[in-house]
């Protein structure tokens, strides 16, 4: 790992040797072992659209880069294809089973050894700065989101900054009890509303001093539980982290603009559906969000597909993500009314 990392430090950022490093996008595509071969098939596939959707929509000066592990070389090469720098994942350490958060564990969970979503720990290699090539500033989006309009100002926005999950946030079918279970950092109640943020995507400065701090809190379990429903994910740990950094003050608050969502507290930070940036949800309803953002259809015909994802799709399969006629086409699809997203 250390000689893999030893030859990262060695490149400046788009890959080319003694190049000056500038703020650059990033995502991973980690497939867990769990994974059968059509999940990481289809695993790659989303990856691949998500790369494209930035080549597209916004055409970075460095390609993003994509943390990778589990795939196949083809499965990489495509995601490659789509307009992405690849980079293995360092790995991750094993889990502490007897780590302090994990001791901590629901019932439900006694007989696990390790969280569901461990994959998502590889996130955490992202705040190296050997990993991500010397960039000084990160816009890391989970490769589950789609860039639907210009995202570059992204990498503006001020560091730390996260979309944070405010109880006018709650969905109405998720009773209270759910929504904010009691959460503790430290031994101290804090309100989800003041602590919890959306990590799918967050704008960052990788610091080689955060990194290790990172690390040490994911060796000893020494973080809370934020969200009882998807039990000790990366998430957690990077709250836990940012809350005691900052003395409980937040990370900037990322408008619903750039990690749109779809809740009521979405629309009411965007105003307008034609602001939208990053449509983050998963696939069935993240095609809703694309019509309401990109053609201002709330209700869609079932089993229909938007324009905008259709010229996507198009452009994935027949290698044009890099092709300034299929951009023209898919930003028709999804016109730019509205310059910026907001912080």
């Amino acid at each position: 790992m250390l000689r893999r990392l030893a030859a990262f430090a060695a490149w400046g950022v788009g890959g080319r040797a003694g190049s000056s490093p500038r703020p650059r996008f990033a995502s991973m595509c980690i497939a867990a072992p769990s994974l059968a071969p059509k999940e990481r098939e289809a695993l790659a596939r989303r990856c691949a659209l998500h790369a494209c959707s930035l080549s597209l929509t916004t055409a970075p000066r460095d390609p993003p880069l994509v943390l990778v592990s589990g795939l196949a070389a083809h499965q990489v090469a495509a995601i490659e294809r789509a307009g992405a720098e690849t980079v293995e994942s360092p790995g991750l350490p094993p889990w502490n089973a007897s780590g302090d958060v994990w001791r901590r564990r629901p019932p439900a969970l006694a007989a696990s050894k390790e969280p569901a979503r461990l994959y998502t720990y590889h996130k955490l290699h992202a705040w190296d700065p050997r990993v991500v090539k010397g960039a000084p500033r990160v816009a890391f989006v989970d490769a589950d989101a789609i860039y639907v309009r210009n995202a570059s100002a992204l990498l503006e926005i001020e560091p730390p900054s996260a979309f944070y999950l405010r109880d006018a946030c709650r969905p109405p079918n998720i009773p209270w009890h759910r929504w904010d279970p009691g959460i503790e950092i430290d031994g101290e109640p804090v309100p989800k509303a003041r602590a919890y943020w959306n990590t799918g995507v967050v704008v960052y400065e990788p610091d080689a001093t955060v990194a290790r701090d990172l690390w040490r809190l994911y060796a000893t379990g020494d973080f809370a539980s934020l969200d009882p429903d998807q039990y000790v994910c990366e998430g957690d740990l990077l709250q836990t982290y940012y809350w005691r950094r900052w003395r409980g003050s937040r990370p900037h608050v990322l408008n619903a603009a750039w990690n749109f969502r779809g809740y009521k507290c979405s629309y009411a930070d965007v105003a307008d559906a034609s602001r939208v940036r990053v449509v983050h949800k998963e696939e069935r309803r993240a095609i809703t969000l694309i019509f309401d953002a990109c053609e201002h259809v709330r209700a869609p015909p079932r089993g229909a597909r938007p324009r905008f994802l259709e010229e996507l799709v198009s452009a994935l399969d027949v290698g044009a993500c890099r092709s300034p006629a299929a951009a023209a086409a898919l930003r028709r699809t999804c016109p730019d009314q509205a310059q910026g997203g907001g912080g």
